[in-house]
C-alpha cells in the first residue's frame, strides 16, 4: 500500500507540472478516503528533506501516540480510577495489534493522526470558548481528510452537542458536516462498478 498511496502519489504530484492536476492528486480519492492530510505530510516531507523517506513517516506517524494518551489523561484526571484507566489507555495505544504502524508508514499515518485529530477534537469540543471551540471543528474536518471513518466525528459531535443543548454550536456543526460531506463526496464513485 505504501508504493502506491506513497511513492506512487509523489512521483506523479512532483513530475506534473501542472498545478490543476497537483491539486487534483491532492485531492482525489484513494479507495473510499481522500487522503489529503497524508499526502500534504508526503508533500512536507519532500520539500524539506528533497524526497520521501518511509522510515521518517512511520516514526513522525507513530509519536502522535504519546500525544493522544497525554490527551487521554488530560480528560481523566479528575476520575478517582485514573491510574487504571491511564494503564487500559496505554495498553490499548501501544500494543502488538498495531504491528501495521510499525511497517506500513500509509497505516501509521492514517490511524495515528486520525486518532489525534479525533480525540483532539472531542476533547477541546466540551470547552465552552469560541476560539476552541472553532479549533475542535478544524480537527474534524482534519480527522475527516486523513481517513475516512474521520467523518464519523460529526455525528459523534452532533450528539454530544444535541445532549447538552448547545445550539449555536451545534447548527455550526451541522451546517459544517454536511457541507463538508457534499463536498467530500463529490465526484465519488462505487468501487464495485470497477471491473
Amino acid at each position: 500500500d505504501d508504493y502506491t498511496s506513497i511513492l506512487g502519489f509523489a512521483n506523479r504530484y512532483f513530475f506534473s507540472g501542472d498545478p490543476a492536476e497537483q491539486l487534483s492528486l491532492l485531492t482525489g480519492f484513494h479507495g473510499e478516503c481522500r487522503l489529503i492530510v497524508t499526502r500534504t505530510i508526503i508533500i512536507i516531507q519532500h520539500l524539506i528533506t528533497g524526497g520521501v523517506n518511509i522510515k521518517a513517516l512511520i516514526l513522525f506517524a507513530n509519536l502522535c501516540l504519546p500525544l493522544i494518551l497525554f490527551l487521554f489523561y488530560q480528560s481523566i484526571r479528575e476520575s478517582e480510577h485514573r491510574q487504571r484507566l491511564i494503564l487500559m489507555g496505554a495498553l490499548l495505544l501501544f500494543h502488538f495489534g498495531y504491528y501495521d504502524a510499525i511497517v506500513w508508514a500509509t497505516d501509521a499515518i492514517h490511524y495515528q493522526f486520525l486518532i489525534l485529530f479525533f480525540v483532539t477534537s472531542l476533547y477541546i469540543l466540551e470547552k465552552r470558548t469560541y476560539m476552541l471551540r472553532a479549533f475542535s471543528l478544524l480537527c474534524a474536518l482534519l480527522a475527516s481528510m486523513t481517513f475516512g471513518n474521520g467523518l464519523l466525528i460529526f455525528p459523534i459531535a452532533v450528539f454530544y452537542l444535541l445532549l447538552h443543548k448547545q445550539w449555536k454550536t451545534l447548527a455550526v456543526w451541522l451546517l459544517t458536516g454536511i457541507s463538508f460531506a457534499m463536498v467530500y463526496f463529490r465526484g465519488f464513485f462505487s468501487l464495485e462498478l470497477e471491473p
